[in-house]
């Protein structure tokens, strides 16, 4: 019998850990192993018995990110589960295994948790190691940075919506129809961005980069579209240099499915095409 050198299951869960650590605790922190009947209540009418007695009652997530914020300080917020040995991701609510594995329950298992967390509303991904690569090489920004970044923004946007909900109620009691439309649809964005800036440090750095770039007039008109590309989803930002080379600088990023609430695939693909669009002129031309 002896002391393992580390908790982990490998050196890339540690360095999962390490990350989110290291770029999130203003936030959130992330544990590692945490049992699965810790964060959902495995009583509930949506679970089968045998399901509760020979798996949930054993299982852990390989992590789970909760808040470090006074008000509500530990609360759960995303489950991941790395999926090192299969290289798979989760769609539709189920697990799609790439690489086959030694263990024949393994897709049972994931299914399972994932069908669970569905049902009662608590995110949870599947993530291998493209989703922890870095997006741009001197960068620290990854798929996954962008999930969690999703899933805090979508978390305090609908909480300001409730919270606000009589508030705007008022502002368009007294308008017509179309007037109350367009209040409740500035109001969304206006909502939805700042969640986003509050949350997302990926859209904290876009802001910043675009800001700098246009600032120094270094670039003309740019663009962007979605691409379409199998199973994967991704898009596409394109734009003209003005100074030196006077180069067409394009940035696509492809992504897989993710399947997990609070996040879209869509979105993802197009904060991290952005910010590796406006990263690569900032460093090429201003920096």
């Amino acid at each position: 019998m002896a002391i393992r050198k580390m908790i982990f299951d490998s050196t890339t869960e540690k360095n999962i850990f390490d990350d989110l650590i290291h770029k999130w605790n203003n936030k959130i922190t992330a544990l590692p192993h945490i049992p699965f009947k810790d964060v959902i209540d495995i009583q509930s009418k949506y679970i089968k018995q045998v399901e509760r007695e020979k798996f949930l009652l054993k299982t852990n997530f390989d992590f789970v990110v909760v808040s470090n914020q006074k008000v509500n300080f530990g609360e759960p917020i995303l489950a991941i589960e790395f999926d090192g040995w299969g290289h798979g991701f989760s769609n539709n609510g189920e697990y799609i295994e790439i690489n086959k594995t030694k263990d024949p329950y393994r897709k049972l298992k994931l299914d399972c948790k994932i069908r669970i967390c569905e049902q009662e509303g608590f995110p949870l991904v599947v993530v291998s190691y493209q989703e922890i690569e870095k997006v741009v090489k001197d960068q620290l920004f990854t798929i996954l940075d962008e999930i969690i970044g999703q899933v805090l923004s979508n978390k305090e946007f609908v909480v300001t919506l409730n919270e606000e909900a009589n508030k705007l109620g008022d502002s368009i009691k007294n308008t017509d129809s179309n007037t109350a439309q367009m209040i409740i649809d500035d109001y969304v964005i206006d909502k939805e961005a700042c969640s986003q800036i509050n949350n997302n440090p990926i859209v904290q750095k876009i802001c910043v980069l675009q800001d700098k770039v246009i600032m120094n007039k270094v670039i003309g008109e740019w663009g962007c579209k979605p691409v379409d590309e199998g199973s994967y989803t991704g898009w596409e930002y394109y734009g003209k240099v003005l100074i030196k080379d006077k180069k067409i600088i394009n940035k696509k990023v492809l992504i897989r499915q993710v399947n997990c609430k609070g996040v879209s695939e869509c979105t993802i693909a197009k904060d991290l095409a952005e910010f590796a669009f406006w990263s690569e002129i900032a460093s090429k031309y201003i920096d």
